[in-house]
């Protein structure tokens, strides 16, 4: 292919894009505010110069310490608010201890869901709430786009649609720069953004020398986000790390990802990693997932002779969690035939907690035999 059909299917492509998007932002842009809001949308600057512009308006007339600024981004999560009982009243935006609060009139709070479309787009309100002193972010939250929000406590200044390319070189800027207090929430923020860096930022946070708690956050959203290397990326991180709490992070991260290859790791850990709390987790997860691979892998480990005992439990326990059509045969087989009787005893207990004939017939059978 040529230098000019490759650039005339490049502009195609971009075009396609922005017909995609460009509507599906300009509904969500009408998003309504009431209270002390001024309008920052229709000013032709870049994102940064708006937080710059937003802070010098501020302070030049307001006293108060702190305020909001507001915008919107194309995000993997479709961000939706819901609270039973109450649908038509505006949600308050307000403060509490340096947090954004958001609430009914007349109920305790919200509840947000967020679903990671297939699609991987779609546009969100991000409110975030900043110091008087030096502009600093203190916090920030999403927003449902298609609710009304009452402003209180401090201003807003809402900048309305922004590039995503800007949105996230802004933050990961403020990320470097903010308190390890904030740093797990722009975790999230950031990357949720749909950006071709948004996973090597993730990468990048869950093997820096950050605190755990933002370690665990770009874990867990490798997993979430379900980016095409999150489990590539989680491998590496795996195997580079020495942390039993971090590993079974990231074993979590593979549970979530969910495909075969992710199932063939947890499996791959449950036999063969040194640490048995490791393999205990990983175990665990094996038993939330009902496939065939996964199944097999949980009775190879209890019918291993030179496993650990409590290994074994493990696995007779996430056995246990399985369907009862299934569970219930595998637990009459463990509890009559396994060489271990610890093991035996746990497969009896878990057992007797299942509402099934069979596992009736079982313990009358057992019980008459030793009378």
């Amino acid at each position: 292919m040529n230098k000019s059909n490759k650039t005339i299917l490049g502009t195609a492509a971009a075009v396609l894009y922005l017909l995609a998007v460009l509507p599906v932002l300009g509904v969500a842009a009408e998003v309504i505010f009431k209270g002390d809001v001024t309008y920052l949308d229709k000013d032709t600057l870049s994102l940064e110069k708006k937080f710059e512009s937003a802070f010098k308006t501020f302070k030049q007339g307001k006293k108060f310490d702190a305020y909001f600024t507001g915008y919107i981004y194309v995000s993997r999560h479709d961000i939706r608010f819901g609270n039973e009982g109450t649908s038509g009243e505006p949600y308050k935006l307000y403060t509490e201890k340096d947090k954004i609060k958001i609430r009914r009139t007349r109920a305790k709070g919200y509840s947000m869901t967020s679903d990671t479309g297939e699609k991987d787009q779609s546009p969100t309100g991000v409110i975030l709430l900043h110091s008087a002193a030096n502009g600093e972010i203190l916090d920030s939250s999403h927003i449902d786009l298609e609710e009304t929000f009452t402003v209180e406590d401090y201003p807003l200044y809402w900048f309305g649609e922004a590039d995503n390319e800007e949105s996230f070189k802004f933050l990961t800027k403020e990320f470097e720069k903010s308190d390890f207090s904030i740093q797990d929430e722009f975790v999230f923020l950031i990357g949720a953004h749909v950006h071709p860096q948004a996973v090597e930022f993730l990468r990048k946070v869950a093997l820096g020398t950050y605190p755990s708690k933002t370690r665990e956050q770009a874990i867990f959203w490798l997993g979430s986000n379900k980016y095409d290397k999150s489990l590539e990326y989680l491998k590496d991180i795996f195997k580079k790390e020495d942390s039993s709490k971090m590993r079974e992070k990231v074993i979590f991260s593979f549970y979530l990802i969910g495909n075969e290859a992710a199932v063939k790791e947890l499996i791959h850990i449950a036999k063969n990693d040194e640490n048995s709390k490791v393999r205990k987790q990983s175990i665990f997860w094996l038993g939330q997932k009902a496939t065939e691979e996964s199944v097999k892998a949980l009775k190879a480990v209890v019918d291993d002779t030179d496993e650990d005992t409590q290994v074994k439990q493990s696995a007779v326990f996430a056995l246990s969690q399985l369907p009862k059509d299934r569970s219930v045969p595998m637990l009459i087989e463990i509890a009559r035939s396994n060489d271990n009787p610890k093991v035996r005893e746990n497969a009896i207990f878990w057992l007797g907690q299942k509402d099934d004939k069979a596992a009736l017939k079982f313990f009358e059978e057992i019980l008459l035999k030793k009378k």
